[in-house]
């Protein structure tokens, strides 16, 4: 007899094909996904055609670039390879030994604080340790995990990351810290890189670290369109393209899908929302989960120009006219498997309790421990139901495990497991 709910979740993945078209198409023995993306996602100096790939049509570029004086700065951004501040055969022999895929250094742009820097890196990065949960769902999803060999010393959902449970800690219980001493004892081990996040609360010793030889590499793996442009980059300098591609498109595929559907809602059918991130941090205008809530088709009415405002129990500003929503919408880590339901809805949702979102049943709580793309799935199912259908952030997330997460693969069922906490889960 069929199981009901995985039933559900072939139909839904039907639906979703039927209304994608291009969406889950990854077989084996296929042709390698080739993006037709112009806009400079691979950020590596060398990729001269703006394109997601190394390889010789970059070469090409150059040529084309010097043989026509034509203005790099402006339309290939990326031509100088070697970082000389100029265009010339010296880069077309550079972006050679790129192709072939030679041991060297090479120049990419790395963010900083939403800030673009140049910088470079001992390529290719054969083991790393990682810093920021968003990173290292980034790296998982593009199959790194065999090529890390320190994570930070937090408690890690072990269902998520089972398959990094034994790897070294580079730091305490910290989430954003590498500690000196511990990435020293790893570069001995052969350590070639800290991958972090684009924020300047994480590895706040970076001078240190690369003062040892080991490169940091900040990659804004938390918004749209920078996450995927991140995995692009991380696939070329891990040498892992190939997966890096097969994720992108699937990232690519699923906004896409999304800022479709979006365009179709009527202004009169526009929900408005505010978001939270930790317990009770409201998410502004710099906040990347505001991004998220708008991508789906929401108004968020918090508009300040911070990243977030915390709202502490007995405050009033939040309870302003300014800020009643139709949703509340709560990203928050919780267990893959059996969370303590009451535990985290008492938390979290004490708050919120004097707001008419929460009154009225439209507060819903969105487990973080999913890449973003996941997560806005889950969001738009939860504003837009009748748009999406009730099982939508299940394929989605079910999609990524199957393909992406290689650890829960075949042993981890979205359909039965609580993603969303919300009053219907609490009745």
């Amino acid at each position: 007899m069929i199981d009901k709910k995985i039933l559900a979740i072939v139909v839904a993945v039907v639906l979703v094909v039927a209304g994608i078209g291009v969406l889950f198409v990854f077989n084996e023995g296929e042709k390698p996904y080739r993006s037709l993306d112009r806009s400079g996602r691979l950020m590596v100096f060398g990729n001269a055609n703006n394109d997601d790939y190394l390889d010789g049509e970059d070469v090409s570029t150059l040529e084309k670039i010097i043989a026509e004086g034509l203005d790099w700065k402006t339309e290939y951004p990326l031509a100088d390879a070697n970082q000389d501040g100029v265009v010339d055969e010296n880069d077309v022999e550079w972006v050679k030994r790129m192709v072939n895929r030679e041991k060297m250094k090479i120049f990419y742009v790395d963010y900083y604080n939403k800030e673009q820097r140049v910088k470079s890196l001992n390529y290719p990065v054969k083991k790393c340790a990682v810093v920021g949960t968003n990173m290292l769902l980034a790296l998982q999803s593009i199959g790194a995990t065999s090529k890390i060999i320190g994570t930070t010393g937090e408690e890690k959902d072990p269902t998520m990351f089972s398959d990094l449970s034994t790897v070294f800690k580079v730091s305490d219980s910290s989430v954003t810290r590498a500690d000196d001493e511990k990435i020293s004892t790893l570069k001995n081990d052969g350590l070639n890189a800290v991958f972090t996040m684009d924020s300047t609360a994480f590895v706040k010793n970076e001078e240190t670290i690369r003062g040892m030889g080991v490169d940091v590499v900040r990659m804004a793996t938390s918004n749209i369109r920078d996450s995927v442009s991140a995995v692009i980059t991380l696939g070329y300098m891990l040498e892992l393209e190939e997966r890096a591609g097969r994720y992108s498109k699937f990232c690519d595929d699923v906004y896409k899908e999304i800022e479709t559907k979006a365009g179709t809602i009527k202004p009169e059918e526009i929900v408005t929302c505010i978001n939270v991130t930790m317990s009770n941090s409201i998410g502004g205008l710099k906040s990347d989960y505001h991004e998220v809530t708008e991508h789906v088709g929401a108004s968020n009415l918090f508009k300040e120009d911070v990243v977030t405002k915390k709202f502490e129990i007995g405050d009033e500003w939040l309870l302003n006219d300014t800020y009643d929503a139709d949703f509340i919408i709560h990203y928050k880590q919780f267990p893959m498997k059996n969370p303590n339901l009451t535990e985290i809805w008492d938390s979290n949702g004490q708050y919120f309790t004097k707001m008419n979102a929460y009154k009225n049943g439209k507060y819903s709580i969105i487990n973080s421990y999913m890449p973003l793309v996941v997560r806005m799935a889950y969001t738009a199912q939860v504003m837009y139901p009748e748009l999406y259908g009730e099982s939508y952030g299940d394929v989605i997330c079910q999609y990524w495990i199957d393909n992406f997460q290689d650890n829960m693969k075949g042993s981890y069922l979205a359909s039965e497991n609580l993603l969303v906490i919300d009053s219907s889960v609490m009745a």
